[in-house]
């Protein structure tokens, strides 16, 4: 049985998942938080044979009644998980150069845009001063070289990720966006994924706040790498990556939002090497040129209803934000919190 881990009550698997595939211990499984039970089936236990009252007269005007909560999104909580390997550099400043357009069109087109933003690398650093760098998966607050980007309220205190208070969002993000190309060259992109949204390795006490049960997820993973640790020459190359497969992880994901696969939105910008009209070159073992194809991370983007992916080696991203907008704003339309 898979695994489950618990954050602020809310019961996950997704960290597990990868857990099992290393042979870790298994857990207790995972329970899907029940619905609702309505206040009015709990309180006389009336049936609707039984006298109720007096019946209103049709004419009688009808008291003032709050309308039904119309289902939607207010709320959007975007994680990026950006590769911070050494072949990277060029496609994250393609991501910082789109991201003022994205940003700016969820603006215009949720209406009330409650938003956080948190980037995570797929590598954690090994000596860091701030504990939280440390470990895989948590939100950044520096950029490659260091530099402050303003979101802590001191040196290693306060929320790793934006939200709408911050005075120059597009500045702040360019500043977290900047993953450096200096990262481990074993890139675990969905494990970092996963622990930066569940309490395994610790993350969740760097990232408190970020995710919230009323707000629609939407992850957008940029990387040139496949996730793989049986990958091998020639396409491929030996690193460990990260365990478990495409049906687990889509598993895991879905429910860390409460078993609703629409909540997810999933973007990515990979490589299409192995694809006939792909625009990314093959790679090259031992050289390490050109990308490694990514079917497992393509098969996990199309298991979700909203995923979408295109070509990491495409010259600009703004086209594919573009698109993401419309994307964001249908699975926006039909969100329901739960509960």
């Amino acid at each position: 049985m898979l695994g489950s881990v618990a954050l602020k009550g809310r019961e996950v698997l997704f960290s597990s998942v990868l857990l099992v595939g290393c042979g870790a211990p298994a857990g207790e499984g995972f329970v899907v938080p029940p619905g609702t039970t309505h206040a009015a089936e709990e309180s006389s236990g009336t049936s609707a044979a039984e006298d109720t009252g007096p019946v209103r007269d049709p004419e009688e005007p009808k008291l003032d009644v709050a309308p039904p909560e119309v289902p939607g999104c207010r709320k959007i909580d975007f994680l990026f998980v950006i590769d911070d390997s050494d072949s990277m550099a060029d496609e994250q400043q393609l991501l910082i150069d789109g991201f003022p357009g994205f940003i700016e069109g969820i603006r215009e087109t949720i209406e009330a845009f409650d938003f956080h933003v948190m980037v995570v690398g797929t590598g954690a650093q090994d000596m860091s001063f701030d504990p939280c760098e440390n470990r895989l998966g948590t939100g950044r607050v520096r950029s490659a070289q260091g530099e402050d980007c303003g979101l802590l309220t001191d040196f290693l205190n306060g929320q790793r990720y934006l939200d709408e208070t911050h005075d120059d969002l597009e500045g702040a993000f360019s500043c977290i966006a900047d993953v450096g190309s200096d990262g481990n060259g074993d890139e675990k992109i969905v494990w970092s994924l996963a622990n930066a949204l569940t309490e395994h390795d610790g993350a969740d006490e760097c990232n408190e706040g970020f995710l919230r049960d009323d707000a629609l997820l939407v992850v957008t993973i940029i990387t040139d790498e496949e996730d793989d640790p049986d990958d091998g020459p020639p396409t491929g190359d030996f690193d460990d990556n990260s365990p478990g497969d495409p049906a687990s992880w889509t598993e895991g994901l879905t429910e860390t939002v409460y078993g609703d696969a629409e909540a997810v939105v999933l973007l990515a910008l990979l490589s299409d090497s192995d694809l006939d009209d792909g625009l990314c070159e093959p790679y090259e073992y031992p050289e390490g040129d050109g990308a490694e194809p990514a079917p497992r991370i393509r098969e996990f983007v199309e298991s979700f209803p909203d995923g979408s992916w295109a070509s990491v080696c495409q010259p600009d991203y703004a086209s594919f934000f573009n698109a993401a907008i419309a994307d964001i704003d249908a699975a926006c339309g039909g969100f329901q919190p739960p509960g």
